[in-house]
């Protein structure tokens, strides 16, 4: 991972949203903004995946069906490649056995859209805050 960047425990230096709805990616960006946290959204895992660097107060929110590689995909691929990163997963198809793999891939949690901007807050707070052992 890249060097780290010094950020409270419960707020991430940048949180990444991962989506292919592009109204769901502007939506959480603008809930991050108004957060005064740094955004950065990306339509598919593999754009993602060619521009993360990281560091260690990241959040990945990302959505779990998407086309081509999923958010479980991009998960363990992140893993693969050593990296690990908090992660709130965003699905509108909840599946039980999904949700497992999402959270055996490393998602801190699945959360079913619609949800609350202050739900997604505060699991983006508990996700990072749990990196960190707090």
């Amino acid at each position: 991972m890249a060097q780290s960047r010094t950020a409270a425990p419960d707020k991430p230096s940048t949180l990444y949203i991962v989506d292919d709805d592009e109204a769901v990616r502007a939506a959480i960006t603008l809930l991050a903004y108004s957060m005064g946290w740094s955004a950065q959204p990306y339509a598919s895992a593999p754009e993602f995946l060619e521009k993360f660097h990281g560091s260690d107060n990241d959040c990945l929110i990302v959505d779990l069906r998407m086309p081509g590689m999923n958010g479980i995909e991009l998960l363990e691929e992140l893993g693969k490649r050593g990296m690990r990163i908090p992660t709130v997963m965003i699905t509108a198809q909840r599946d039980d056995k999904l949700v497992g793999r999402a959270r055996s891939a490393g998602a801190s949690i699945v959360l079913s859209k619609p949800f609350r901007n202050q739900s997604l807050i505060e699991h983006i707070q508990r996700a990072i805050s749990t990196r960190h052992g707090v």
